[in-house]
């Protein structure tokens, strides 16, 4: 006569996964392979990648870590090339962010074009989640998105100062120059941002630095009106003589756009270093 089950037993069974599920992470008391897949059952999932990514998009941290406990491999790309811990950073989605890497997801796993969890978060402006992510003492800050912008070029494009002091600490590249041949600086320069731009220049950013066009940041500033920036560029030791590949100065190019006083000062500025040299 075949016993029937004891409901009682089940609840207790289904309870016990939960709690352990939620609260205790990877420990020696979290369920085995085969409850932890017994409950995603249960829960409406089956147990594949497919069903992970699901759960991951559902922002469901309970079946996301019944998937990594029941041995689901936390890395996988889905159809997008995306991992889960990169598709929710760039989603914003905070607590499948921290379950995932608490239970070991590469912080520095690629996902589609490239991107990785920390430039799909700056780029997206998911600042709790960059905050989590640059607390992680394995977080490589060398990947590029595919226009070769770095993390720390991001920060500095978007206006995050906190986060460019703290990649600056961190160590990342204060020069480096993306696929047009722009650097942090040029960054700093086009949004007016002298807070961020001393940030940079104190890191021993080369404040001039040319893209492929032969623009530098001070000619970016004199474009566009910051008279602010120009002054510290010039303080800090910019120099106003060079040409870009057309041969027009920064004052030149604060001529072009109708910016009379950029543009005498800037061409004291040249006379200035002319006499000194």
């Amino acid at each position: 006569m075949r016993t029937r089950p004891n409901k009682s037993h089940f609840k207790s069974f289904v309870i016990a996964v939960l709690l352990c599920l939620g609260a205790c992470g990877a420990s020696d008391q979290e369920p085995t392979p085969e409850a932890a897949k017994r409950f995603l059952k249960l829960r409406g999932y089956e147990f594949d990648e497919p069903s992970f990514f699901r759960a991951a998009q559902a922002g469901d941290v309970i079946a996301v870590n019944g998937f990594v406990g029941a041995g689901i491999n936390i890395n996988a790309k889905d159809e997008n090339d995306d991992t889960a811990l990169t598709a929710s950073a760039d989603r914003g989605d905070l607590p499948v962010v921290d379950a995932l890497l608490k239970r070991g997801a590469d912080i520095n796993a690629k996902g589609r074009n490239g991107w990785t969890a920390l430039l799909l978060a700056l780029e997206a402006e998911r600042d709790a989640i960059a905050d989590v992510l640059l607390a992680h003492e394995k977080l490589d800050l060398s990947p590029e998105t595919p226009q070769g912008m770095t993390a720390l070029m991001l920060a500095v494009w978007h206006q995050r100062d906190r986060f460019v002091r703290r990649l600056l600490e961190r160590g990342s590249n204060v020069n480096h120059q993306d696929k047009d041949g722009d650097a942090a600086v040029h960054g700093a320069a086009f949004r007016g941002n002298v807070k961020i731009l001393n940030l940079l220049l104190n890191a021993k950013a080369n404040p001039d630095v040319k893209n492929k066009l032969g623009g530098t940041a001070l000619m970016w500033a004199a474009a566009y009106g910051h008279d602010d920036v120009v002054s510290v560029l010039l303080q800090r030791g910019a120099d106003a003589k060079i040409k870009d590949v057309n041969g027009v100065t920064a004052a030149g190019w604060a001529a072009k756009n109708s910016r009379g006083s950029l543009e005498l000062l800037l061409r004291t500025a040249e006379k200035t270093e002319g006499r000194r040299q």
